[in-house]
């Protein structure tokens, strides 16, 4: 097996261009990645608390 990259990605520069991305991103992308982290954050320390007190409550 070798390991040739497809033909498609070696032939079109504007690929090749956003591959290299060095630029700001938008500030709305900042914010959609904060308010996704922050909702997984409450959905894993929900369950981690569900985990915790439902032993406890049925005793």
């Amino acid at each position: 097996m070798t390991s040739e990259q497809p033909q498609a990605t070696a032939l079109d520069p504007r690929l090749a261009a956003i591959r290299d991305f060095k630029g700001k991103y938008p500030h709305q992308l900042w914010w959609l990645f904060l308010s996704e982290m922050w909702e997984r954050f409450c959905f894993y320390g929900m369950r981690g608390v569900l985990t915790v007190f439902m032993p406890s409550s049925s005793r």
